[in-house]
């Protein structure tokens, strides 16, 4: 799953938007099929998640980058 951090972050340097609505439709598709109770393989439930922690993940030092530079 590193290789798919590193693939996210090199992606979000260049279009930002793009990484925010994937992560925003895989997350929100996820979630609507499990409320729906319709049937959720556990890959692609695990995918939802883990999606969304890596974004917070990558925004957060992103955010951590920008405090500490003096430009």
């Amino acid at each position: 799953m590193k290789e798919l951090r590193n693939f996210m972050d090199s992606i979000l340097a260049i279009d930002q938007d793009l990484v925010t609505d994937t992560v925003r439709t895989v997350a929100l598709e996820t979630i609507t099929t499990y409320r729906n109770g319709a049937s959720l393989k556990w890959n692609d439930a695990e995918l939802g998640v883990y999606l969304v922690y890596i974004f917070g993940e990558i925004n957060k030092c992103e955010c951590n980058r920008r405090m500490r530079s003096p430009f």
